[in-house]
């Protein structure tokens, strides 16, 4: 599938960890912790007066819900915080270097920060949109699949440097009813073949996109899986087509 030069890889964060970008969980801890050193304990929301910690307490299903607590919490501060915790890192690990030498058209990725396009030259640095981009996503959706439309990075839940588009709490996933982005999951998907590196599935609201049209696929021909995950250390993938992880790619 990769080394036919037609997947689209999906990228999570997975692929970053070496740059130590915060995990989601690590992502909400310090969110907490600035809103205790901005706006004390004691918070209100909507209306309602609750503490942090409280909030910090809540069962890690409402980590969406904890977001968004402390995102109003932060008011315009939170944008700050996340175009910082997201920004660019001096560090270029190998095993991504190698991801991005993979022959993929695309790159689609969850994360917000731009390891990925700085992982390449810079004479070869691909261009990136967000799926707020309403005219570069309709040429995307349009062109992906054409061999002379150039590899183009796609951050499905925004960018570090355009953080009021950040898809990250319980309101901004609010995002996929929007018709846009609703049209480009039930496109991408049906006409794409997916190769996902560093991604966890946690993400029920992206994932249940790919859930739909692979039952849809699996009805129609069961025997020929669609979506591929290589389920590796990144650190196994390079070396070319002969790259044993080429031929070890679990269908999903």
């Amino acid at each position: 599938m990769i080394a036919s030069g037609s997947a689209l890889a999906f990228i999570g964060a997975g692929v970053t960890g070496d740059l130590q970008y915060p995990t989601w969980k690590e992502l909400v801890a310090y969110l907490a912790d600035q809103v205790k050193t901005l706006r004390g304990n004691e918070i209100r929301t909507d209306g309602l007066s609750l503490t942090v910690d409280a909030v910090m307490n809540l069962p890690d299903t409402d980590i969406l819900a904890k977001t968004q607590i402390f995102k109003q919490s932060l008011a315009e501060k939170y944008f700050e915080i996340m175009g910082q915790v997201f920004g660019p890192k001096e560090r270029r690990p190998k095993p991504i270097s190698d991801l991005v030498c993979l022959p993929v058209k695309r790159l689609l990725t969850s994360n917000y920060d731009p390891s990925l396009e700085d992982h390449h030259a810079i004479d070869k640095k691909p261009p990136w949109i967000c799926l707020h981009h309403e005219t570069e996503v309709r040429t995307f959706m349009q062109d992906f699949q054409n061999n002379n439309y150039h590899r183009h990075i796609v951050h499905v839940h925004g960018r570090y440097d355009e953080p009021r588009y950040l898809v990250l709490t319980e309101r901004d996933y609010a995002v996929y009813v929007q018709p846009l982005v609703d049209q480009f999951w039930r496109s991408v998907p049906v006409r794409g073949h997916f190769v996902f590196v560093g991604w966890s599935f946690n993400d029920a609201d992206l994932a249940q996109n790919f859930r739909r049209f692979e039952m849809i696929f699996q009805e129609a021909n069961p025997k020929t899986p669609r979506h591929f995950a290589i389920m590796h250390p990144i650190s196994e993938i390079g070396g070319g087509s002969n790259c044993p992880a080429f031929r070890r790619l679990i269908p999903i």
